[in-house]
């Protein structure tokens, strides 16, 4: 099963841990575990922190017996020392088993037995027990060493030195140049981190003037939540060049930059390199907009034949 798709079987166990410290993997697991052929499975970026690519591994852990005397059970206590943490990030692990064919199985956490509500119930069977399983997995996100020193400061770089008018409309938006320039008050305020929102690529509706050779932006009030593009700096704030600026700067005072990064795309102005990866559904609003497959070639040809009122047959083409 695909790394990212191992939380659809089960949440991971989460700790949290700093850059430096101790990486040492601790699991317990009844005995009743065949401990036979048991593995960790690692991913996470390089330990090398040149490199930018990610890889899963797997390591054999150091498998001890262990017995709880008040519970009069006993464990597997499985434990893995991989040094110390040598990078951020996230570092995500699951314990599985080497089957014969030489694939990796997950290990279960099992036993919870949870009575089903009577409606529920089917009288016809004996069995009313529900088992709730999951995997045995988690993750640890690796903070920087500095964190608990960071004294951090939102900042909505469009608001930053903006104008309104009487009636709240925006009239001039801030920019990247405008934080940079107030980063010695920041910083003597205490301040040693800024974290900024709204700094990726809206559509703000950049338009060049011929005859003034200028350029503008019709949409300045555009949201700054409603993404275009999550690798390119907004340019109505000043683009990737000021940003760079700013970056340099704020490193001369020793002040930390988060960029507060969206997950989400503007579904009806985003970049065309998302085209394929947007769902559009059938409803009385997009019903006249393209679907997943078209094209807007096709989406003209759709009209107009549903207009005419006729159908085509499921080996015909729009051409």
């Amino acid at each position: 099963m695909c790394i990212r798709d191992r939380q659809m079987r089960g949440p991971y166990k989460t700790r949290i841990s700093n850059c430096g410290k101790e990486f040492v993997l601790e699991v317990l697991l009844t005995e009743e575990t065949n401990e036979q052929n048991l593995y960790v499975l690692l991913n996470c970026f390089s330990f090398d922190k040149e490199s930018n690519s990610s890889a899963i591994t797997y390591h054999k852990p150091k498998i001890t017996h262990i017995t709880d005397p008040e519970k009069h059970t006993k464990y597997l206590y499985l434990v893995l020392d991989f040094g110390l943490f040598p990078r951020c990030g996230f570092f995500d692990w699951k314990i599985v088993r080497l089957d014969k064919n030489g694939k990796f199985a997950s290990i279960y956490l099992g036993g919870e037995e949870k009575l089903k509500s009577e409606s529920q119930l089917d009288l016809s069977k004996t069995d009313t027990r529900q088992y709730s399983t999951r995997p045995l997995q988690g993750r640890i996100v690796v903070q920087p060493s500095f964190v608990k020193e960071m004294q951090i400061h939102e900042i909505f770089v469009d608001l930053e030195d903006s104008e309104f008018d009487a009636e709240g409309k925006l009239t001039k938006v801030g920019n990247f140049q405008k934080v940079r320039e107030n980063l010695s008050s920041y910083k003597s305020s205490g301040i040693n981190c800024l974290y900024l929102m709204g700094v990726l690529e809206r559509d703000n509706g950049k338009t060049y003037d011929p005859e003034t050779k200028q350029v503008y932006y019709k949409r300045m009030e555009a949201n700054p939540l409603s993404v275009t593009s999550r690798d390119q700096p907004c340019e109505m704030l000043g683009g990737a060049k000021e940003l760079s600026n700013l970056v340099r700067d704020s490193k001369n005072l020793d002040i930390k930059i988060i960029i507060d990064c969206i997950a989400r795309i503007s579904s009806s102005r985003s970049h065309r390199k998302y085209l394929e990866h947007l769902v559009y559904t059938l409803d009385a609003v997009s019903y006249t907009h393209l679907r997943a497959h078209e094209t807007p070639e096709h989406l003209v040809c759709r009209l107009l034949l549903e207009k005419k009122k006729t159908h085509i047959r499921a080996h015909d083409t729009l051409e």
